[in-house]
């Protein structure tokens, strides 16, 4: 494999990996060819998808909420013969923008204050 790393939010359809497989017989039979699929997938929105010998993500990726994940391929011969190979897909983290502003302080500013007189200060969250 090829890859192995995504960057977090960028949006479906993108090339995470591209799979090449040794075969001890291809020399035997140079017309030999390959399949890849994806074994082992035990949750409804899977976020990964092979295309030809490429793996492609089907929706947005979040570092938060997942940093890696592993991920099983099948490889299987035009003779029918396959095996199974487990890889580690690397969600990076990207530069996220915040999900919140908060107010810290008094939030009020009696009558008549100077300029300059501090109100309250804000805060951002970001993950």
């Amino acid at each position: 494999m090829r890859g192995g790393s995504i960057e977090e939010n960028r949006p479906a359809g993108q090339l995470v990996a591209m799979f090449q497989t040794s075969d001890v017989d291809n020399n035997a039979n140079a017309n030999q060819t390959f399949t890849y699929t994806l074994e082992n997938i035990l949750m409804k929105d899977y976020p990964f998808d092979v295309v030809g010998n490429e793996l492609r993500t089907t929706r947005s990726l979040d570092f938060e909420k997942e940093s890696f994940w592993k991920i099983f391929i099948r490889s299987t011969d035009s003779g029918g013969l396959h095996m199974t190979k487990s890889f580690r897909i690397v969600v990076v983290d990207g530069n996220d923008p915040p999900d919140a502003v908060r107010i810290i302080g008094p939030n009020y500013i009696p009558e008549n204050s100077v300029h300059g007189t501090f109100v309250s200060e804000l805060v951002a969250d970001d993950e």
